[in-house]
């Protein structure tokens, strides 16, 4: 854990402009790495684990970036693999609430879905 803030305080002093920026890239980053730890209790079938990072992510993350999280993950999978037809709809649902257009809604739109 004191890699990852070490990593994190880097980053953000390099990156970040303004105290505001800096905490939208904070949180993105926490998104970011929960998001990692609950797909890596999912695979592994520990459910308990993922339902407690769950919660702690909508603690520490906003829903806009819970959401961005997510239609990312979801975006990278179906451009390598497609997805099925209820997490397609479901990525096209996020990215409209996202209001995303232009070039990312036509990579989720080209998503094969099976």
């Amino acid at each position: 854990m004191d890699e990852a803030r070490r990593i994190e305080a880097h980053v953000l002093a390099e990156a970040a402009t303004t105290p505001e920026e800096r905490e939208v890239f904070a949180e993105t980053l926490r998104g970011a790495m929960l998001f990692k730890e609950l797909t890596q209790a999912k695979d592994a079938g520990d459910e308990a684990r993922a339902e407690e990072i769950s919660q702690r992510m909508v603690k520490l993350c906003s829903r806009r970036t819970i959401v961005q999280t997510i239609s990312a993950g979801y975006l990278q999978a179906g451009l390598r693999e497609g997805l099925p037809k209820a997490t397609h709809d479901e990525l096209m649902a996020m990215l409209a609430e996202l209001e995303v257009g232009g070039e990312i809604r036509r990579l989720a739109e080209s998503i094969p879905v099976h």
